[in-house]
């Protein structure tokens, strides 16, 4: 009797196994619902992960949980399928579990590189930059090749004022491989915060012939050509950028800037009109720099009306206000008409620099001497 009920055990286990192996075999051939009904046919705990695996594979990652955590239940030692749970969990945003997995599987195994990058990044995503900076760290520490931990760190770097170190490591990954797109973008972007725009324009054009047309690849260079004082090439970039993108006013008030400083005054205005007619909130900026294109073409009238609109816009600018002192001054006949407006800079700006007060003392000072003298 013993042999029959062995024999119909070895049947049962074999049975299993073979619902497991059907179960592989329509995965393979993407039967994914059949798949999971066969698998529950099976015993075994892998039963439960292979039904996540799949439910992952079909999108319905809630449903992958509920089997990873069955799985865990029975057995919490496996490092490779608490790493995918861990995986998991990231994916869905549950942050705070993903952590706890990860850091467990760092006890576990403290110089995987890999496990201390996946705690590093839950800690960022639940923000606390201080602790995923530190594991990213000691993940670059441990394996100085992998792309993931590197790259996060020399990013942290940027965040921390320490961008010669997070170009250091940019450069490490760039000399072994010059086409390193994600390297290429970070460390142009650390150039430009270093105002290092021609080593900036350098990693920009390189990632334009490998055919990374991001917006923020030709507005950088763009303002690195700007400050190059490169206008007219400047110019040729924000022309591209409003053909991709007519209705945005930030690109006319920067391209007409480029204009300003070429003393083509009349492009400059017509740009900060378009800006004026875009833009649907405050115009400081783009009434101050009409009055200055005005003021520099002589034309005092418009340039004092445009001062006095972006003073209107801001109460605080300090500049626009002076200019409206000098220019008042120098149209005024009745001087006794300035002399409020010149007291009025002195009480409001006192914090202004000190070329602008003593200039304003000054004048009130002779003013007030001419006066006397009438």
């Amino acid at each position: 009797m013993k042999y029959i009920l062995l024999f119909f055990l070895t049947l049962s286990l074999q049975s299993y196994a073979q619902n497991i192996a059907l179960g592989d075999s329509l995965v393979a051939i993407g039967k994914y619902n059949e798949a999971i009904n066969t698998y529950k046919l099976a015993s075994e705990n892998s039963k439960n992960y292979k039904i996540a695996k799949v439910f992952e594979a079909k999108g319905n990652k809630n449903e992958a949980l509920k089997y990873y955590q069955n799985y865990i239940k029975l057995d919490s030692t496996s490092i490779p399928i608490n790493f995918d749970f861990g995986l998991l969990l990231l994916d869905v945003s549950k942050y705070d579990k993903a952590q706890i997995v990860f850091d467990k599987l760092v006890q576990n195994q403290k110089t995987n590189s890999i496990f201390l990058y996946y705690l590093g990044l839950s800690f960022e995503k639940l923000n606390e930059p201080g602790k995923a900076f530190k594991n990213y760290k000691l993940a670059s520490e441990i394996d100085s090749t992998y792309h993931k931990s590197n790259y996060k760190l020399a990013y942290f770097y940027s965040q921390i004022k320490q961008e010669e170190e997070g170009i250091k490591i940019c450069n490490r990954f760039i000399k072994q491989n010059s086409n390193d797109i994600d390297m290429l973008k970070l460390r142009a972007q650390l150039y430009y915060i270093l105002n290092e725009y021609s080593s900036a324009i350098i990693d920009y054009e390189m990632l334009l012939k490998l055919n990374q047309d991001d917006e923020f690849i030709y507005k950088d260079i763009a303002k690195a050509y700007f400050k190059l004082s490169n206008y007219k090439k400047a110019i040729e970039i924000y022309d591209y950028l409003l053909a991709l993108n007519p209705e945005d006013s930030n690109y006319y008030f920067e391209r007409a800037l480029c204009f300003g400083n070429l003393n083509d005054f009349k492009k400059a205005q017509n740009d900060l009109d378009k800006t004026i007619e875009l833009k649907q909130l405050t115009f400081e900026s783009e009434y101050f720099y009409k009055a200055v294109y005005y003021q520099k073409n002589v034309q005092l009238d418009y340039a004092l009306k445009f001062y006095n609109k972006a003073f209107n816009e801001n109460r605080e600018n300090i500049e626009a206000y002076y200019q409206i002192c000098v220019i008042t001054d120098y149209k005024e006949v009745n001087k006794k008409k300035v002399l409020p407006v010149f007291k009025l800079f002195l009480k409001k700006f006192p914090q202004a620099h000190q070329s602008k007060t003593d200039y304003i003392t000054k004048r009130i000072s002779q003013l007030k001497q001419e006066l006397h003298m009438q």
